[in-house]
């Protein structure tokens, strides 16, 4: 073609020829189709000449040369930039940039999907006002679009845009409360995502969105957006008809930062709190069970230790900035209700979770009481606490039983000590903190059901033991209800001589 055409008859056609001949060197995935572009581009240029017919030919030409363009990885991080800044002509520019959202962000081999992503950062830094106003809301759509390959490209150049973002509003005070609602809004439609890695990841991601754009922002826009915000994840909460969405938006609950928690304390408790009674009927979800929601519920306990985590024990403090004393007892009694959850499926006993959850709940949760201060646990709720674990301790799943036996030797032997444990010398007694107890496999009903039986003899116990040993053996492992049934033997033979 450069031979074929006078220049006067090629000129009308130089702008759209000398784009795809550039984004055909920088950007083609194979080293041949590269290197020909790269000649082609050389050849017109000598040819048709450098100056107006082919601006810039002569420095591009320089930066893309043949030998330049044999590796890949040098085309799509350095030249691709270097050609954009020699050239410093908009349409260049933007043409690298739509090509690689075009053809290359959803690309089948993932290594051009990931370099894309790093020229689109690479390039961001030189044109963030094309990447704003135009880029970001085509690499949003192809987030949500039904191909995996789309997807995961466009939330890679989405991750690389944003950081080459922040970076020039560091260095130029570029506004971005525009793009941070988009990335908001696209890190919530993942937190309601099933697979729990991908939920995972956007909470944390947002987490950190939260602290990083809101934290040293006190303005009264800021107060407005933070109750906006708690309000309308309460409100999906309470509302939604899908378990996924609702679990999504109670880990979010519990990923509140301090900041954005403090002053909402009470109302964010009360949402949690109530989010883990199993009921059939819902006014707010008519037509919608939500009895079998046990991760639902299970999360709803984890964030809520989350959020006294994140706010602290101060029986002095407000209500709504911190877990005081009302609100410590309102937590007790909703983890000690959830240890009563034995919510049955098609998949089994779902509720198990639930139970292990809450055990593991008041380990945690007990602990950072006694460091704050002993005695905010009252009397009845140590002994309901006690009492419950030591069911745990021998119904018929082995993985719960071993949740349990890890907490009650941990209430039994914590520091500063637990006050107010009924019949604490027997306790220490059949469970002393020796290496016995130490090596000991809580799971294994054969070690462990001899000594808890022996908790009948205990008034305060008996009933929870008791509802527990039933538990384990009516259950169908005929191995579980051999040793269940053994132990009861002995013990009761042993009290009848």
């Amino acid at each position: 073609m450069a031979r074929a055409y006078h220049t006067q008859h090629i000129t009308p056609y130089i702008h759209r020829l000398t784009t795809a001949l550039i984004v055909t060197t920088l950007f083609d995935r194979e080293v041949m189709c590269r290197r020909a572009g790269s000649a082609a581009f050389q050849e017109h240029v000598g040819r048709q000449g450098g100056g107006s017919s082919f601006p810039h030919g002569i420095e591009i030409m320089t930066t893309i040369d043949y030998f330049a363009v044999g590796n890949r990885t040098n085309t799509y991080l350095s030249l691709s930039v270097s050609v954009a800044s020699v050239a410093r002509y908009p349409e260049y520019t933007e043409a690298l940039i739509d090509h690689l959202v075009e053809r290359k962000v959803n690309h089948w081999d993932s290594v051009i999907r990931e370099l894309t992503a790093k020229a689109l950062h690479n390039l961001t830094i030189i044109t963030p006002e094309y990447i704003t106003n135009n880029t970001l809301v085509r690499l949003v759509s192809g987030v949500g679009s039904g191909t995996m390959v789309c997807q995961h490209g466009c939330l890679l150049s989405l991750a690389q845009v944003v950081h080459a973002l922040s970076a020039v509003a560091t260095r130029n005070g570029l506004p971005l409360r525009r793009f941070i609602k988009v990335w908001q809004h696209l890190l919530e439609e993942w937190i309601v995502c099933a697979a729990e890695n991908i939920r995972t990841s956007s909470l944390t991601a947002l987490a950190t969105l939260w602290t990083h754009y809101y934290q040293h922002n006190t303005t009264q826009y800021n107060a407005e957006w933070r109750n906006q915000l708690i309000h309308r994840y309460i409100h999906v909460i309470q509302t939604t008809r899908d378990e996924d969405t609702c679990v999504g938006y109670t880990a979010a609950l519990g990923c509140l930062p301090k900041f954005l928690a403090r002053g909402k304390f009470d109302v964010l408790l009360t949402a949690l709190l109530s989010t883990t009674t199993i009921t059939n009927t819902n006014t707010n979800r008519p037509h919608t069970n939500t009895t079998t929601w046990a991760r639902t519920r299970q999360q709803a306990i984890n964030s809520t230790l989350a959020l006294v985590n994140t706010l602290g024990i101060n029986a002095h403090a407000d209500e709504c900035d911190a877990v005081g004393v009302y609100s410590l007892r309102r937590i007790y009694h909703t983890i000690l209700i959830s240890l009563d959850d034995y919510t049955v499926d098609s998949r089994g006993d779902i509720g198990s979770r639930v139970r292990e959850t809450a055990l593991n709940s008041l380990k945690t949760l007990t602990q950072a009481v006694l460091q704050e201060d002993p005695g905010l646990i009252s009397k009845d709720t140590v002994e309901d606490m006690m009492c419950r674990v030591c069911q745990q301790a021998v119904e018929r799943i082995n993985r719960t039983r071993k949740v349990a036996g890890l907490t009650f030797i941990s209430l039994l032997y914590s520091t500063p000590q637990l006050p107010h444990i009924p019949c604490e010398a027997t306790l220490k007694a059949l469970f002393p903190n020796d290496d016995t107890s130490k090596d000991m496999n809580w799971a294994s009903e054969h070690t462990t059901f001899p000594l808890f039986i022996h908790l009948i003899d205990l008034p305060q116990y008996r009933s929870r033991v008791l509802l527990g040993i039933t538990q384990a053996a009516g259950g169908i492992d005929a191995h579980l209800t051999r040793h269940t049934s053994e132990a009861l033997h002995t013990y009761l033979n042993g009290r009848a001589s």
